[in-house]
């Protein structure tokens, strides 16, 4: 625990920020000490999902917990992310939650999307095309109830892109045996899952660092390179993150790698989501 805990604050201590990301059937798993794995119970997966097997009182007070937790170690939050992308369906409810514990942003919704299954079920349609828009008391996507003080920053996405399917295929088998075993946590089963990518924006780019190396950053700079030559001379944004169940010091060193070569090869603003903040 110490040993994850002071790995986290070390990152912010270089500057990266820690938001908050609610996977709430942590509580209801167990370590397998004889197999060196987790068991997990994804009967509770989502925030609606306690609601609906708890009660909003035994959710709350878990969000709560968890909240509290975070706070003592890493300090405030500003932007929430559900597990999994799950907001629905108790959004008035979450909406409520977060603005107790001043959240200014989510970053949960994949516009134009929807996924139906027994863990999963959202549907993210009639978004606005927008980089963010603000949530209203009622809904993160329409204007229901009175207009609350948070923003909702989706999460961005692309139509396309030139890689090569060899080169894809290398990065997942790259970032495969790049992996610990012991904290890979199995995936919901998603169902049937929609994407509109005629809806897609054009300029953002999103790179997830998990369970990555070194060797995998030249990949990284190569679909940077063929995203900004498919759109044309416009400002590239590029969402990185990492989930901290998938950091060791490789992928730390693999992402700070890559900053320091785009930094080098572009004209890079550094925006968070506390620096979104400042400027609200």
């Amino acid at each position: 625990f110490k040993a994850f805990t002071d790995q986290l604050k070390s990152l912010q201590v270089k500057g990266h920020e820690l938001q908050f990301h609610y996977h709430p059937h942590w509580y209801d798993s167990h370590w397998d000490p004889k197999n060196n794995k987790w068991v997990f119970d994804l009967t509770n997966f989502s925030y609606s999902l306690q609601i609906k097997n708890l009660g909003l009182e035994k959710a709350n007070f878990l969000f709560d917990e968890a909240m509290s937790f975070f706070n003592t170690h890493f300090g405030k939050t500003t932007c929430y992310r559900a597990g999994a992308l799950m907001l629905q369906p108790y959004e008035r409810e979450l909406i409520q939650q977060l603005e107790k514990h001043s959240f200014s942003f989510d970053a949960s919704i994949l516009p134009n999307s929807s996924v139906k299954s027994k863990e999963l079920n959202y549907s993210f349609y009639n978004c606005t095309k927008s980089y963010q828009w603000p949530i209203f008391s009622h809904s993160f996507i329409k204007d229901e109830g009175e207009k609350t003080a948070m923003y909702e920053v989706p999460t961005l996405s692309v139509v396309k892109n030139s890689i090569s399917v060899f080169d894809k295929v290398l990065f997942k088998i790259r970032r495969l045996l790049n992996a610990n075993k012991t904290v890979f946590e199995p995936s919901a089963k998603r169902g049937k899952s929609i994407y509109n990518s005629d809806f897609a924006y054009d300029r953002p780019l999103t790179i997830s660092f998990d369970y990555t190396d070194a060797s995998q950053v030249d990949y990284f700079m190569l679909l940077v390179k063929k995203h900004i030559r498919e759109i044309g001379n416009k400002d590239v944004i590029v969402s990185i993150l990492n989930h901290p169940k998938c950091i060791d010091h490789k992928a730390i060193g693999a992402m700070n790698l890559f900053v320091k070569k785009l930094s080098k090869q572009y004209d890079v603003n550094s925006v968070g989501f506390n620096d979104l903040n400042r400027n609200l």
